[in-house]
């Protein structure tokens, strides 16, 4: 069943609304556990130190069972970098172009590092977007936009109507198959903003779907920014 957005909630304002609220989230750090099923890289938890800083830096370590960095990613505008010390006396080094890929081998997500921001962040992809469709649900307090972009691809975004914050975000590629949807919980007002500290991902990629759970347990949401230089690793 459709829904016909209220007067209020046009095409227009709600970019401008998504817009502004995703202007006063810039940057998270913290400590999270990471939890799969239906894949065996990340069967059982995984800890996480993640830095997220828009539009598109990234820092990710994993650590290791004796709580030690055993594998460091990390993504600027520019480049990426990857650390692996499985092997303390043979590390491997990668630094290349930004790269879907890697963020797949480490989080098991379909997600470029901008998406990855964008999720943690709970930002909408508004930027250069067509709104395609707007519901408004049956109880009037949330409502749906697809967004496309520029290359076809669609986000379809469910937000609160009393303050625009995101509960869920699912992700089709341009074909129109649906890639991956995150559902958004465990969420408390930070410095005045709504953050989801839970995020739970479902994960349609290359004819295999499984889920995986995002929890933060230590959060330090916008702030003073980190510096460039955390985006990026030297050569051991």
């Amino acid at each position: 069943m459709r829904f016909h957005p209220a007067p209020h909630l046009t095409p227009e304002i709600i970019l401008q609304n998504l817009a502004a609220e995703g202007q006063r989230r810039y940057q998270v750090s913290g400590t999270f556990m990471a939890k799969s099923s239906g894949i065996m890289r990340l069967l059982g938890s995984v800890e996480l130190d993640i830095v997220a800083k828009v539009p598109a830096f990234l820092y990710i370590s994993v650590r290791s069972f004796f709580n030690q960095p055993s594998r460091i990613f990390a993504a600027n505008e520019q480049k990426m970098y990857l650390l692996e010390m499985l092997d303390g006396a043979a590390p491997i080094y990668r630094a290349e172009p930004v790269s879907d890929k890697v963020i797949e081998e480490i989080l098991s997500l379909p997600l470029s590092p901008k998406e990855v921001v964008e999720v943690i962040l709970g930002i909408a992809p508004v930027q250069d977007a067509q709104v395609l469709e707007v519901k408004l649900d049956h109880t009037g307090q949330l409502y749906t936009v697809k967004l496309q972009n520029l290359t076809g691809k669609v986000a379809e975004i469910t937000a609160r109507v009393l303050d625009h914050v995101i509960t869920r975000r699912t992700q089709y590629d341009a074909a129109g198959q649906k890639t991956y949807e995150v559902v958004y919980g465990d969420f408390s007002a930070i410095s005045g903003i709504c953050f989801s500290h839970r995020l739970d991902f479902a994960v349609n990629l290359k004819n295999k779907s499984y889920s995986v759970i995002l929890n933060g347990e230590s959060i330090h949401f916008n702030g003073e920014r980190f510096d460039d230089a955390t985006f990026q690793i030297d050569p051991p």
